[in-house]
């Protein structure tokens, strides 16, 4: 089985933003609610096919938008991507996907059940 290429930067990016906040990979996890393991494979480009539900959950917990991990935000430094947290802040890009993946599924799972029941 053939691994999919590097994302450029993601592993550097990801790595620049977590030490910028301060944070451990197992720091990141617990915020993220990922494993370790997952943080540590995308920083060191071992897993280079990071999953959407997982890439929300991180960029979430570290307040940027999923874009600015991937490296499409086009800024240069993306610790400067980093918002502000508040306690009277939106829903960050991460936890709208997140959401909307959820929705998505129970849609999927509906579907299925006519379809079953057909």
């Amino acid at each position: 089985m053939s691994r999919n290429p590097p994302i450029p930067g993601f592993a550097a990016r990801l790595r620049s933003l977590r030490k910028s906040l301060g944070w451990s990979q197992q720091g990141l996890a617990n915020h993220a609610g990922v494993c370790r393991g997952t943080i540590a494979s995308w920083e060191n480009d071992y897993r280079t096919d990071p999953h959407i539900d997982k890439l929300a959950k991180v960029a979430s917990a570290m307040n940027v938008t999923v874009d600015t991990l991937l490296g499409k935000s086009g800024a240069s430094d993306p610790t400067q991507q980093i918002m502000p947290r508040t306690e009277s802040r939106r829903e960050s890009v991460g936890e709208i996907a997140i959401r909307h993946i959820k929705l998505a599924k129970q849609i999927l799972r509906i579907a299925q059940k006519m379809v079953d029941k057909e």
